[in-house]
């Protein structure tokens, strides 16, 4: 029998994986902070997108905040979650998303996705060093993707458990959008499974002119993020992560 869509507090009905990975059922939201700042930020007829969307819980919100005349373009790799998501967009009748069955990396081509036996949230296209089942999967530099429409994107939500150095490696010339703003998992443990590092990805968000702040879950407003400041709270011993919130100076 198929699950029962959870209303969660955002007014989306959401129709869970089969473990609930994002713990939605009791909870009836996932990151609030990160749709509160979709809300914020998100203007209608932008261009936004979601790399490493799962089942599409971020892309309802993307996709209500631009409206029926913008368009979000959802990216995920394994197709049991591709078709969950699908299911959602239709829940809610979002007609200006875009499911795509692809990872974004910094090459085009097919990449090995290491799905989780655990966790149906943590699968990366890298190995993690424990057993995982392996598919093999298209990826996509999104400058490639988007090629002479990359100018449209204007908000870019990034969470692929580690790989997303690669992801901003593949999307240089999107980076240079001047109003883009971006949501980036800061996961150490991951990063350095995927050969990169913390302060590789904060390096590689401070090069276009990004600064980036730490989104917590205390209901405080995003605190500015620094290699020290986010090396003291978070480490791959520790296996702990937080989101970025990355976006250039503002007056």
């Amino acid at each position: 029998m198929r699950p029962q869509p959870v209303r969660t507090r955002f007014g989306f009905d959401v129709v869970t994986d089969e473990g609930d990975a994002l713990r939605l059922r009791g909870r009836y939201y996932y990151e609030k902070e990160v749709t509160e700042i979709i809300v914020a930020e998100l203007r209608p007829g932008e261009t936004a997108v979601d790399v490493g969307a799962m089942i599409g819980y971020h892309s309802l919100s993307l996709a209500r905040a631009v409206g029926p005349a913008g368009r979000v373009w959802a990216f995920e790799p394994l197709p049991s979650h591709l078709n969950v998501m699908k299911r959602n967009l239709e829940l809610n009748g979002i007609l200006n998303c875009v499911a795509v069955l692809a990872a974004a990396s910094d090459r085009t081509g097919n990449a090995r996705l290491h799905v989780s036996r655990t966790n149906a949230a943590d699968n990366a296209v890298f190995p993690t060093g424990e057993p995982r089942d392996v598919l093999e999967v298209r990826c996509w530099r999104l400058d490639e993707f988007f090629s002479e429409n990359l100018g449209d994107v204007g908000f870019m939500k990034v969470d692929t458990q580690g790989a997303e150095a690669m992801v901003l490696a593949g999307a240089e010339r999107i980076l240079g959008n001047k109003g883009l703003r971006m949501v980036v998992e800061y996961y150490p443990r991951g990063l350095e499974q995927a050969g990169s590092s913390g302060p590789e990805l904060l390096r590689a968000v401070a090069a276009p002119g990004f600064e980036a702040f730490e989104v917590n879950r205390q209901g405080k407003e995003p605190r500015p993020a620094t290699e020290a400041s986010l090396a003291a709270r978070y480490s791959a011993a520790k296996g702990n992560h937080c989101n970025l919130f990355c976006r250039r100076p503002r007056p």
